[in-house]
């Protein structure tokens, strides 16, 4: 979750060496931050920016909201469409430094920054980003052109509860060659705040042991509201693995420790082993139809023989 985010507002293409060099200027650290506040309360948190460059910068602040895509992707909002004050972040966030600051050539300083929700804020998470740019905004044939780089804020406000479902499936279901089996966990975030599900995928074999327990999310990304996260976890089975396999997911997610399962069967069916049953099995039906004829006919000769 550590990442760098570029935002393009109406993006227009610009010179390759020109986007280089601009974002090479700016360092911020952390790229994410996640704060809880109490119901009624505020804190304060900060950002380490610095000029890389070789002269001195200056560097324009602004926040932004965004909300979670399908599959948890901040979608940034225009400025121009604020959420309502008690869901919006950005008009929570308070920077001590202003609009702008002023950094000499290689010279950090810690952009320190206050949440501070309103009496009626609703509770559950709330998505939003300090956006660092070393221009206020360019325009081009009446449309702004605006290149940031973001620290995304995540805060879970108040006492909401975590909800939540968790979808199985593996692929293939069933293995002809003790291929690797993947395990898809589809988590669905239906509460109002971020969770980070984690677990394990536990697989017993027909006698109820357990032969592997692949990790679900062990990286512990987070899943947002009203947005789901798939996590993959795979499995290569022995070479001598043979039958159904029983497969389960287990996770928690949430401030409360929440559990989520769903289990399912798979069946390893190795080529190599079906034809070794196979010969076998020719060998034993060979043996029922023709070892009683040969046994009669050994039995008769000897009864020839004696007379």
């Amino acid at each position: 979750y550590l990442f760098l985010i570029l935002i393009f507002v109406f993006s227009i293409p610009l010179p390759v060496q020109s986007q280089e060099t601009e974002f090479r200027e700016i360092g911020i650290s952390p790229f994410l931050k996640e704060l809880e506040v109490a119901k009624g309360g505020t804190i304060s948190s900060e950002i380490l920016l610095q000029n890389n460059s070789d002269k001195p910068v200056t560097v324009f602040l602004s926040t932004r909201d965004f909300l979670p895509g399908d599959r948890g992707q901040p979608i940034y909002i225009p400025d121009d469409e604020y959420n309502d004050v008690t869901y919006s972040l950005a008009a929570w966030i308070k920077i001590e430094d202003g609009s702008s600051v002023m950094l000499e050539a290689g010279e950090s300083r810690l952009i320190r920054y206050s949440v501070n929700p309103p009496e009626n804020a609703e509770q559950g998470s709330h998505y939003g980003a300090v956006l660092f740019s070393l221009t206020e905004g360019t325009t081009l044939s009446g449309v702004g052109i605006t290149q940031s780089v973001a620290s995304i804020i995540i805060v879970r406000y108040g006492e909401a509860r975590s909800e939540g479902q968790l979808l199985f499936s593996a692929d293939p279901k069933t293995v002809w060659w003790n291929s690797k089996i993947e395990f898809t966990s589809l988590f669905v975030n239906t509460g109002r705040v971020h969770v980070k599900p984690k677990g394990e995928v536990e697989i017993k074999n027909i006698f109820g042991k357990v032969v592997a327990t692949p990790v679900i999310n062990r990286d512990a990304a987070n899943v947002l509201p009203e947005s789901d996260r798939t996590f993959i976890s795979d499995w290569f089975p022995s070479r001598i693995a043979f039958g159904p396999y029983f497969a389960e997911a287990n996770i928690t997610y949430g401030r409360e420790r929440l559990e989520a399962k769903s289990e399912m069967v798979i069946w390893i069916l190795p080529g190599y082993i079906l034809a070794v049953i196979g010969i076998i099995l020719i060998a034993i039906i060979w043996f029922i139809l023709h070892g009683r004829h040969w046994h009669r006919r050994k039995v008769i000769d000897r009864h020839i023989n004696k007379e």
